[in-house]
Formats: C-alpha cells, structure tokens, sequence
C-alpha cells in the first residue's frame, strides 16, 4: 500500500478515535454537569433578579417578550445554516454562517432585560428554509438557507449573572434554552447517557481504521 494511502489511514484513523473520546467522555461529563447546574438553580423572576446580589449565578425561566422586535420572519433571535452540497453518503451539509442573538426581553413576573448579544442559543421554537429544491450557491444564486430560532411567546430559560443595569440589575446570559427549566434538564440528562455509545461508535471505527493504517506502516 503507497506510503500515503498509509498515513491517511493512520491520521483518519487517529482523528476518528479522538472525536469518540471526547464525545464519549468530555461531552458527556458537560451534559451531566449542565444538567446538574440547572438542578441546584431555583428559578426567579424579575422581582428576585432585581433583589439579587452582582455577580450572583441566577436561573430564569419566562416567555420572550413580545416587545422585542421580530429581525428575520418572526425570529427575535437564530441561527442560520447554508447548504454546501451532499456528503459521500448523499446526506445534505449544513454549515452556520449568521448567529443573531440580541439583548433580549423576558417576562418573568416582570421583565428582565439581558444584557449581552454573546450568549449560546440553545433549542429552537420555530424552523424556516428557503423554499425550493436544495441549491448550492455559484456566481448566478444564492445557496439555500435555514433558520432557527426564538419567536415572541415561546418558553425560555436563561443561565447566567447578575449584573447592573441603567433600570436596574440585568442578566448576562451564558446561554438561552427554547423551553422550560425541566426540558433543559431532561436534554442534559438525555446527552450525557446516549453520548458515550456515540463516541465508542467513533472510538471503534477509528481504532479499527487507525489499526489498518498502523499494520501497513509496520510492514514497510
């Protein structure tokens, strides 16, 4: 076998095996630890926020406002994704190429306003691809596109800090989940116990590819 054939084997191998374990074992003790913060954090509206001290990690779970202003669709804040043709195995790619996530509004038994545009969105209430047969982009159109989002009205839990604000005290969001603080918990809860069998998926098919690779190369 040439001597490149070999090395790639060897490095797919490799790469394959890495992405198992961390999957099998640093994203599923992420999950279990997500779901575990979630746990030890009662929920508080907008009274418990503005009593809360600076720099307090603080849970809130509430609706999105509908004063905050709808920017694609009726998306408050998304993702979007564009296609970048079929996969060997003629699965269509995905790749992110916009992530709007703007200092919200919540209801909460008052409003609580965020502070940043940085947080990680999480879940989605609503879903929108351009209609149409799938198209990679070229000079004469445009790639098709996805999105996925918060609209006014939907369920959200925010993790993050107390911080002040010009009204008051504000949350700086780690992220913003699209559901209930239980439904958080349950998907953490879901993730740490399906991500191992994932990654020793990815673990055994490395290994095995990496072994081929390793046996040429030893031959030589």
């Amino acid at each position: 076998m040439p001597l490149k054939v070999t090395l790639f084997l060897l490095g797919f191998g490799l790469s394959f095996l890495a992405v198992g374990v961390a999957l099998g074992v640093w994203g599923s003790r992420h999950a279990a630890d997500q779901a575990a913060r979630a746990e030890a954090l009662a929920p508080i509206g907008a009274a418990a926020l503005e009593d809360a001290p600076v720099g307090a990690e603080v849970l809130v779970e509430g609706l999105v406002s509908p004063r905050n202003p709808a920017l694609f669709r009726d998306f408050v804040a998304y993702s979007a994704e564009q296609y970048r043709g079929q996969s060997s195995g003629s699965r269509p790619r995905w790749s992110t190429v916009d992530t709007v996530t703007p200092p919200l509004l919540l209801e909460a038994g008052g409003l609580v306003r965020l502070a940043n545009d940085d947080y990680s969105l999480q879940g989605a209430h609503a879903t929108y691809q351009d209609p149409g047969p799938l198209t990679r982009g070229d000079l004469f159109r445009e790639s098709t596109r996805r999105y996925q989002g918060l609209v006014a009205g939907g369920a959200v839990t925010a993790i993050g800090t107390v911080v002040p604000g010009v009204e008051g005290n504000e949350l700086r969001a780690e992220l913003v989940f699209a559901g209930t603080r239980d439904e958080y918990i349950a998907g953490q809860r879901g993730s740490a116990a399906t991500l191992p069998f994932i990654g020793a998926i990815f673990g055994v098919i490395g290994a095995a590819v990496a072994g081929v690779g390793l046996f040429f190369l030893l031959r030589r």
